[in-house]
């Protein structure tokens, strides 16, 4: 929910700051082969700047996405409204598993990082059950798991100036 409520208010100036992660978000699409995928699934869309992205280097690419945050939903069926219906985009409570189509490729750039540990771990089983046979999964976080330090004072700015 304070996830939810951030990106609904922060949600037009998230573009600002992703140039700060093309190079983890290009690598982990390269790993996972997702430029010759033909369905591609992500959870937590953001702003449809990844997905814009793959649908202009793939014409035959089928996009789905999903994000808790009505304003980045918006934001996304805006950015991908020229694609017709290669790219759909739904809201969902993406901290919870949610029933994805079969797909080549899952993908899902800084959301676990904002999830409980078992939460996560569903999420990661339920995006992994979606994938065709020989599909892969590719997964950034801001910290690896040993590292809780910037999640913590996450949260601490959080508790202080909560939205």
């Amino acid at each position: 929910a304070e996830a939810r409520r951030f990106y609904d208010v922060v949600g037009p100036l998230i573009d600002v700051l992703a140039v700060f992660e093309d190079v983890p978000r290009q690598r982990a699409l390269d790993l996972a082969g997702a430029q010759s995928a033909a369905v591609v699934a992500e959870l937590g869309c953001g702003t449809g700047r990844t997905a814009a992205a793959l649908l202009e280097a793939s014409p035959r690419l089928r996009y789905y996405g999903f994000d808790s945050s009505t304003t980045m939903c918006e934001l996304a069926r805006r950015r991908l409204s020229r694609f017709g219906d290669r790219a759909a985009v739904s809201l969902a409570d993406v901290a919870r598993p949610v029933r994805l189509p079969e797909s080549d490729v899952v993908i899902s750039f800084y959301l676990l990082d904002l999830l409980a540990p078992d939460d996560a771990a569903a999420v990661v089983d339920a995006a992994r059950d979606s994938l065709a046979p020989g599909g892969r999964l590719a997964l950034v976080s801001i910290s690896d798991a040993s590292s809780t330090r910037l999640m913590s004072a996450w949260r601490r700015v959080n508790e202080r100036l909560p939205l």
